[in-house]
């Protein structure tokens, strides 16, 4: 598991949440609330942990199960 704090613009984190999200190589499992950042009053931080997905394992001979060749 990864813990990624994200940095930015609330905007600019959920676009990149969102593909977090919707990419298939990982599950992204908490995500925290936004906090403020020191500094500029536009810019957020947000602690997200990533896991990633396991393959789908294929039968010994590199073929998907129920298919003949």
């Amino acid at each position: 598991m990864l813990k990624v704090r994200l940095q930015g613009t609330k905007k600019d984190i959920r676009w990149f949440l969102k593909g977090m999200e919707r990419d298939s190589r990982y599950e992204v499992e908490n995500i925290s609330t936004f906090k403020p950042c020191d500094g500029d009053s536009r810019f957020r931080r947000l602690y997200v942990n990533v896991r990633r997905k396991e393959k789908k394992k294929q039968n010994g001979k590199g073929v998907a199960s129920g298919v003949k060749t």
